[in-house]
């Protein structure tokens, strides 16, 4: 046996507590890299954001009456660094929808052409016996009212973002870190590049015309859609490049269906909600009118396209949903089967 002296025991006792110690840190240091920690920085994601992003809160709605779902949805939101408030639709076979409906679709040409053509269908009214269009055009007006709430809130600065979520998504897996792959698409989306006219002409009393600027960019972001069959998605420009990015997020500019999560910054509501309700009213007929993502994808069509965060990121789902989602969160309809029809 070895006899050990009073000071090699003291000095063993002392290195099996430094290497306890070394593993604590050790073990928690790795801990702290995973996105459930909530590490209170972000990277530097290159030219576009400062060094050492803080981390704060970001603020969503969800749209659901269900609590369950809520509740599943609040907690996925949570997680990643969301504040998470829910929003109750109206309910579909209430008589305030049919109203909401009538007062907007006589609104509409698809309305004023079949009033002029004499037809004999009352286009003006929401068929009562179809529950599939009752319940879309509740989750339209749903999301119309919290952009307009943001909107109209002096609570909420110009440069401060609101996420819309439905109660059915799912998070993609093995995403290091989606809060700061979120911040990164606000920096860009933020960024004044030019996809909206940068200034329109007025007129003095004169004639004259006269330049007014007014803010433009991006302002909005897809966290994830159904890529429509005929897009075709449009890579950042170099201006806009992210090194330090996650490498397994890419993101495009995309226009797509689907509406179960993306973020408006507040500049940007106004021109959004005009455009959207511009378009329905120029394109949509009966059938789709009820749709609000119908809106979001003539948007992007016609307007200019939206960043999508994880535009290579397809849902791992694919076959058990009709529709090609895509994006950092897709639609769980293996959870959650659609409520609407």
């Amino acid at each position: 046996k070895i006899k050990m002296t009073p000071f090699s025991r003291k000095l063993s006792s002392f290195f099996i507590s430094y290497l306890f110690l070394a593993t604590f840190l050790f073990v928690n240091n790795c801990l702290n890299c995973v996105y459930s920690s909530k590490p209170n920085y972000c990277d530097n994601f290159g030219t576009l954001a400062s060094p050492k992003e803080a981390r704060i809160s970001l603020n969503a709605f969800v749209i659901s009456n269900d609590d369950s779902r809520f509740n599943h949805t609040k907690n996925i939101l949570s997680r990643i660094g969301f504040n998470v408030a829910q929003h109750n639709p109206i309910k579909y076979d209430s008589e305030l929808l049919s109203n909401l409906f009538t007062t907007q679709y006589k609104r509409t040409k698809s309305f004023k052409d079949n009033e002029s053509k004499n037809s004999s269908q009352d286009y003006s009214q929401l068929d009562k016996s179809n529950d599939k269009l009752r319940k879309t055009f509740s989750n339209k007006i749903s999301f119309e009212t919290v952009l307009q709430n943001f909107n109209n809130s002096e609570s909420f600065g110009q440069d401060e973002w609101i996420f819309l979520f439905e109660d059915d998504i799912r998070l993609y897996p093995n995403v290091t870190d989606p809060y700061c792959v979120i911040r990164a698409a606000m920096q860009i989306a933020s960024h004044p590049i030019s996809l909206t006219k940068s200034a329109f002409m007025n007129k003095k009393k004169n004639n004259s015309p006269v330049k007014v600027q007014h803010r433009v960019g991006d302002g909005i972001i897809y966290l994830g859609l159904c890529r429509h069959l005929t897009s075709i998605c449009k890579p950042l420009m170099r201006t806009e490049q992210l090194p330090n990015l996650d490498n397994k997020v890419m993101i495009q500019r995309c226009f797509g269906s689907c509406a179960h999560a993306f973020g408006v910054v507040k500049w940007k509501v106004p021109f959004l909600l005009s455009k959207l309700e511009s378009l329905h009213n120029e394109f949509s007929d009966y059938n789709d009118f009820h749709y609000f993502d119908v809106g979001m994808l003539t948007y992007g069509q016609r307007v200019h396209p939206i960043l999508l965060v994880g535009s290579n990121l397809p849902s791992p789902q694919l076959g058990h949903s009709p529709h090609n989602h895509v994006g950092l969160f897709y639609q769980d309809r293996l959870k959650f089967p659609t409520t609407i029809g």
